[in-house]
């Protein structure tokens, strides 16, 4: 992860009246994407739909792209995604926000029925 200094924070502050002492604190309010892992279902058949599933160990307002390597491009955490041809995709999915990015790529083989 991530030191936490590469973070996002949003600062509260509390004013102080003559008895009580000033204070703040830090909340980090957005995280960098880690530990980015991808689920496909399997195997994958000419024709069919197949669903590709990312899940990332930490990270808040996270986008998802994928690039399914026949010149399709989908967003969101699930896809859904009918190959046309048989034959190898390379398949890259990435989790970003404003902070950064971390990305994946898996190669899938597409059978014939």
């Amino acid at each position: 992860m991530p030191a936490p200094s590469a973070w996002k924070y949003l600062l509260f502050a509390q004013e102080a009246d003559k008895h009580t002492r000033a204070s703040a604190s830090l909340l980090p309010v957005e995280r960098p994407a880690t530990g980015l892992d991808v689920r496909i279902d399997a195997p994958i058949f000419v024709g069919n739909c197949a669903e590709f599933v990312a899940t990332t160990s930490t990270g808040t307002n996270l986008h998802y792209t994928w690039d399914m390597g026949d010149g399709t491009v989908q967003t969101g955490r699930v896809v859904h995604h009918t190959y046309a041809a048989s034959g190898q995709y390379t398949i890259t999915v990435t989790a970003d926000n404003t902070i950064g990015f971390q990305a994946m790529t898996v190669v899938v083989e597409v059978c014939n029925p």
